[in-house]
């Protein structure tokens, strides 16, 4: 089973073998609606950018419940962190981006999850082990790319691909998570522009991780409360939790870089 090395888990992915039974993964604002007394209108205020949030259900057998809550308990408070994704949609429909991998960074993860319906419930399924980091290349001259960007673009993808990503596909850049505007396709060089629904939160460097399967973002716990049920005579635990998006920025191997 998986476990966090340290207390508090930061610069982790969620373990492949403490896969979640429901998933709710989205964008949310952190908006206000307001009334007026008098024409008893009502008025959305937005406040700030959206934040990815998720919230998880596990249906753990008593054999999970303590690495489950080893990994819960390690993120209490607002600095423990970890790498969420969307686990009902974790891989792009191209199977060249799926199984992509480059010598470039790289973290051997337990692999190949699939949505599949059986006794009439869904699953996530964990198969053997891969690399699904992909490593890739900024392809900017210095390398580097300042905040606030929509196109981002990248050399050393598989090369002449029309459509190596869907517009509508996450990607993930470094620790943050974006939704494609656009079809990223490659050319002879391999070579690519991800055209990004959002700008980019924080600088990127070269050698940035780059994902296009399981892309998730780093993500903290939203509440603190422990939310575990048991119906007598059943085998299994009921464990559920909300994460948020981290407002911190992270550079390149864990190195902050100014909000």
């Amino acid at each position: 089973m998986g476990a966090p090395t340290a207390l508090p888990v930061v610069a982790e992915r969620w373990p492949s073998d403490l896969l979640p039974s429901t998933c709710d993964f989205g964008p949310s604002r952190n908006d206000i609606s307001q009334a007026s007394p008098v024409s008893r209108t009502e008025s959305v205020i937005r406040r700030g950018r959206r934040f990815w949030t998720c919230n998880l259900t596990w249906t753990a057998a008593e054999t999970d419940m303590a690495s489950l809550r080893l990994w819960l308990e390690a993120l209490e408070g607002s600095v423990g962190s970890v790498i969420l994704w969307d686990f009902t949609s974790p891989w792009p429909q191209n199977p060249v981006a799926r199984d992509y991998d480059q010598s470039l960074p790289q973290i051997a993860e337990l692999g190949d999850i699939t949505w599949t319906n059986g006794n009439d419930n869904f699953d996530w399924l964990a198969g053997d082990a891969s690399v699904d980091w992909i490593g890739s290349d900024l392809g900017l001259s210095g390398g580097f790319l300042p905040q606030g960007t929509k196109s981002v673009p990248l050399i050393g993808l598989p090369a002449n691909q029309p459509a190596l990503l869907k517009a509508g596909e996450y990607i993930q850049l470094n620790r943050r998570l974006y939704i494609l505007a656009q079809d990223l396709s490659t050319d002879v060089n391999g070579d690519g522009a991800a055209m990004l629904m959002t700008p980019t939160l924080e600088p990127l460097l070269n050698g940035m991780p780059v994902l296009f399967k399981e892309a998730g973002c780093e993500m903290r716990l939203a509440d603190q409360d422990w939310k575990h049920t048991r119906d007598a005579g059943n085998p299994f635990h009921t464990v559920t939790a909300t994460f948020i998006e981290t407002s911190k920025n992270f550079g390149v191997g864990g190195v902050q870089f100014a909000a």
